[in-house]
C-alpha cells in the first residue's frame, strides 16, 4: 500500500536539493543528558521506515495527514479489524499532546477520509509516543471520556555497544545514525585525533581547574560547532574562539568561547528583539550558569541570558528583586540580562520578525505559539528549559535556518 504523505507543492531543483540533503544529514544528538532525534520529521522518518517493526499490528495509511487544519502525524488502522489509531509524536518534553489528538479525532471523524480502509463504527484508539509526559497529560486522559482509549508511550535512546538502540514497547530497534556531540568517557586533550589546531589546545590549556570535565565540555562544544555547515573557527590572541563563516564584521557568526580574567563564557547568536524589518532577527547572547555549574557544561542550568557585544561583567548583574531582574536595554528595546525564564518572551514581544523566526524554529512543536496571550507566556516561562544544551540547540538551529535561507534567496529567481 502506497503510504500518504504530505501534500507537497511542486519544488524548484534547488528546493529539492535543499529538502534531500536535509533528509540524507539525519543524525542524533546527545545534549548532555540524553541522546534523541535532531528534529520531530527525523523521529517520523524514523518510525515510518520501521513501522512494521515497532507496529506489527498495524496499518500505516498516512502520513502528516491535514484535516479542517489540524495536521495528523500517522493515520493508521488495525490488521484484525481496520479500526481507526492516531499517532501523535514527540521529540521531546510535551504538556498539550491529549488536546492535539482529541482534535484530531473530531476533524477526521467529521471528513471519514479513506473509508474504504477504515470502519468508523468502531471507537478511535489514541497513542501519544514522546520520550516522557508532562503530568498535564496524564490529567487531560483522566478527564477525558475516551480515557480508555488513549495510550501515552515513553521511548528512549540508549547506546549499547557503539550502536543506538530506540526502546519502546519493551523492544529495541536499531538506529543507523551517527551521533552527534557524544564523546568517549575517556576522551582529553591528549588526543590528538581530535586537536589538529595548535591553537585550539594552547586555549583549552588555560581552562580553568576549578570546573572538572571542562576541557572535555569545551572538546564537545567545539564537535557541535564544528559539524555544521559553512562553519569554520578563528582564533584571537589565544583567548577567544568564534565559529562563523569567516573574520570579517559581516561574517555570518553562530558562536563564541572567551577566557579571560573576567571568566569563561560561551556566546550564542540567538533570536533576539528588533524595531526593524530585520529578515532574520538575531544578536550575541552570552551564558551565564549558576555558580557551581560548568560554564560550558550542556547540562549546566543557565541564570541569566545577556544580550551584549561586549564581555560580561558580572558586576553589572541586576538586583533580582528590582524590575523583575530585568536591566538597561539595547536601542531595540532587548533587555541586556534577561532570567532565563523570560528570554524567549522578552526577545518575542512586540517583534513581530522574530516572533515569525521563532515559530519557524519551532515548528516541531505544532502547539500554535500565541504571543499575545499572557497566560501563554506564563505557561511557557513555567516550563522554559534552563540547560544549556537548549540554547546550543537553538544557535545551532538558528544557523542551519540563515543558511537555508540565504540557499533559497541567493539560488531560485525571484
Amino acid at each position: 500500500m502506497t503510504i500518504q504523505r504530505k501534500n507537497i507543492k511542486s519544488r524548484s531543483p534547488i528546493r529539492q536539493l535543499i529538502e534531500e540533503s536535509k533528509y540524507a544529514s539525519r543524525k542524533l544528538i546527545f545534549n548532555g543528558q540524553d541522546i534523541r532525534f535532531e528534529s520531530e520529521q527525523d523521529l517520523e522518518s524514523y518510525i515510518e521506515e520501521r513501522f512494521e517493526d515497532i507496529f506489527p499490528g498495524l496499518n500505516l495509511l498516512a502520513r502528516q495527514y491535514t484535516s479542517a487544519n489540524q495536521r495528523c502525524d500517522l493515520i493508521c488502522t488495525k490488521k484484525s479489524n481496520k479500526q481507526l489509531v492516531i499517532v501523535e509524536l514527540k521529540n521531546q518534553f510535551d504538556r498539550y499532546i491529549i488536546s492535539q489528538l482529541i482534535r484530531y479525532r473530531k476533524a477526521l471523524l467529521l471528513e471519514q477520509p479513506f473509508s474504504e480502509l477504515i470502519d468508523y463504527s468502531l471507537l478511535i484508539e489514541l497513542i501519544a509516543i514522546a520520550p516522557k509526559f508532562h503530568e498535564d497529560n496524564h490529567t487531560d486522559k483522566e478527564a477525558c471520556k475516551f480515557e480508555e482509549n488513549i495510550h501515552l508511550l515513553t521511548f528512549n535512546i540508549e547506546l549499547q555497544n557503539e550502536t543506538s538502540k530506540f526502546k519502546i514497547l519493551g523492544k529495541e530497534h536499531e538506529i543507523n545514525l551517527p551521533i552527534c556531540g557524544l564523546l568517549d568517557a575517556n576522551t582529553n586533550f591528549s588526543n590528538q585525533n581530535h586537536l589538529l589546531i595548535p591553537e585550539i589546545g594552547f586555549f583549552a590549556s588555560r581552562l580553568p581547574e576549578s570546573h572538572t570535565n571542562c576541557d572535555r565540555d569545551f572538546l564537545l562544544l567545539h564537535s557541535l560547532f564544528m559539524r555544521q555547515p559553512m562553519v569554520k573557527h578563528w582564533t584571537t590572541n589565544s583567548n577567544k574562539i568564534l565559529y562563523s563563516t569567516g573574520k570579517g564584521e559581516n561574517s555570518k557568526k553562530l558562536a563564541e568561547i572567551t577566557n579571560t580574567s573576567r571568566g569563561l563564557y560561551l556566546y550564542l547568536w540567538l533570536p533576539s528583539r528588533v524595531k526593524t524589518n530585520v529578515k532574520l532577527p538575531l544578536a550575541r547572547f552570552g551564558l551565564v550558569c549558576e555558580k557551581k555549574c560548568s560554564p560550558l557544561a550542556l547540562a549546566s542550568t543557565v541564570k541569566w541570558v545577556v544580550c551584549t557585544n561586549d564581555t560580561v561583567d558580572l558586576k553589572e548583574e541586576p538586583n533580582r528583586f528590582v524590575n523583575n531582574g530585568l536591566c538597561s536595554t539595547t536601542r531595540q528595546g532587548m533587555p541586556k540580562w534577561s532570567k532565563a525564564t523570560c528570554y524567549l518572551e522578552k526577545a518575542a514581544t512586540y517583534s513581530p520578525n522574530t516572533r515569525s523566526l521563532v515559530n519557524k524554529l519551532f515548528e516541531d512543536a505544532k502547539q500554535p505559539l500565541d504571543f499575545q496571550d499572557s497566560d501563554f507566556w506564563e505557561k511557557i516561562q513555567n516550563n522554559m528549559p534552563t540547560h544549556l544544551g537548549w540554547y546550543v540547540d537553538l544557535a545551532i538551529n538558528s544557523w542551519n535556518y540563515r543558511l537555508r535561507q540565504q540557499a533559497i534567496n541567493n539560488t531560485l529567481p525571484t
